[in-house]
């Protein structure tokens, strides 16, 4: 906890703010943490408990902070809205809102494609396809658990492309120009099973967004099969129409 410097110009209630401010920053405090409690920190600080609550009350309203009735003061969860728009990647989708993730390849292997991964691709049972699991965090947190499913014979140089760093959508149309037209999107929800839990770091039965797409080009070609699960308490799913 940084000290107060009383003899300092800068007012008191905003070096307790920038502090707070800073050890979320620097990830001492994490989303989700608890906040130190009021009285404890005007006790640490020797400063009014009425200053800190004037602080905490800003950070609250800034979405920095979330009281929980009965239980304590939060480290507020990041949220993003994202629009569920298939044809546009997500880090172009992030960056328009301010927002800059970090992806994590988990897997990405060649296998043959089972009978319902086959019909939605529209290839033959047991044809190739290439299966992809990317983990998406912001500030650190798990937000999205992206995979994607492709024909090989259609994709195979997606194999040695870094989708660390790099667009999966923006491959697709730029490098093996494949121009991206059509994406039907389901939404749903469901309880966190044990592999949910696992990869976006929440409790069993904590509600899952699931978004399944999938994406055809200007030839009717279906490119990509897509599955999203959200973290529901860091996500707002947005939609766009116009005739």
């Amino acid at each position: 906890m940084q000290a107060v410097d009383k003899n300092s110009i800068v007012p008191i209630h905003e070096q307790i703010e920038q502090a707070i401010l800073d050890e979320i920053r620097l990830g001492i405090l994490r989303p989700g943490d608890m906040a130190y409690s009021e009285q404890m920190y005007a006790n640490e600080q020797q400063v009014s408990r009425s200053t800190v609550r004037m602080v905490y009350d800003r950070l609250v309203s800034k979405n920095v902070l979330v009281r929980k009735p009965g239980k304590g003061t939060y480290i507020a969860m990041p949220t993003a809205i994202e629009n569920i728009n298939l044809l546009v990647g997500f880090n172009e989708k992030m960056r328009l809102i301010g927002e800059k993730p970090e992806t994590r390849m988990l897997k990405r292997e060649v296998r043959q494609a089972d009978e319902r991964s086959a019909q939605a691709l529209d290839i033959p049972v047991g044809s190739k396809v290439i299966e992809i699991h990317r983990l998406r965090l912001i500030k650190g947190c798990p937000f999205v658990m992206h995979v994607a499913m492709l024909p090989y014979e259609l994709c195979k140089a997606v194999m040695e492309y870094d989708l660390t760093n790099g667009s999966l959508t923006s491959f697709l149309e730029t490098t093996l120009g494949y121009k991206l037209e059509h994406a039907q999107e389901t939404i749903s929800a469901y309880p966190a099973s044990a592999e949910d839990a696992h990869d976006l770091d929440v409790k069993l039965s904590f509600p899952i967004l699931r978004v399944e797409g999938l994406t055809s080009d200007t030839e009717g070609r279906r490119i990509r099969l897509s599955v999203a699960r959200y973290r529901s308490d860091m996500v707002k799913l947005q939609t766009f129409h116009q005739r």
